[in-house]
């Protein structure tokens, strides 16, 4: 299923894996959209152009019952999952914001206040004072890369979604149009 999308440079292999599974997991039965891709991806590797491989593998297909508004409904359906895995991720990747960055904050927070009291307490504190402000750094040094990752990944993640609804959307004008 992985190789649905073509050999689209630049998308990331995770995400694709994850899209993938879920499409999967909403594969619905007989031929429709998903078969169809495929035998026109299939068509294209023996070097028929786009019009072409999508004229013959719906000949083909239509043989065995597709009809145009069946690919159409159904490609519309793998979108609408597309969608809502979108809405899962972004849930999930706001969760892993929260979790690690705002526990990271209110880290941070707590040990700024205890530094506060500690500097106005007596010399034999300081140690204890340095040693928080050493934790600060760490902790700051772990936000930031942890806010990075989290980045990296949702523009990953963006990219190849959108990649992959442009590729979606790309087919369905297609099949209006040529079929």
């Amino acid at each position: 299923m992985k190789n649905f999308f073509g050999e689209n440079l630049g998308l990331d292999e995770k995400s694709v894996e994850f899209i993938a599974k879920a499409i999967e997991k909403a594969n619905l039965p007989g031929f429709d959209y998903l078969e169809f891709r495929m035998a026109v991806d299939n068509l294209k590797k023996i070097n028929l152009d786009e019009i072409t491989a999508i004229k013959s593998a719906f000949a083909t297909m239509a043989t065995m019952g597709l009809t145009k508004e069946k690919i159409i409904e159904t490609a519309t359906h793998y979108k609408n999952v597309l969608i809502k895995e979108r809405e899962q991720f972004d849930a999930a990747s706001q969760k892993q914001q929260d979790l690690k960055i705002g526990q990271n904050l209110q880290q941070v927070g707590e040990l700024q206040r205890k530094i506060a009291d500690n500097e106005a307490k007596i010399k034999q504190l300081q140690e204890e004072v340095e040693q928080a402000r050493g934790k600060i750094r760490e902790l700051d040094y772990e936000r930031d890369n942890a806010s990075v990752k989290i980045e990296e990944a949702k523009s990953k993640y963006l990219f190849t979604h959108q990649s992959i609804l442009n590729l979606m959307e790309k087919d369905i004008e297609n099949i209006r149009q040529h079929l």
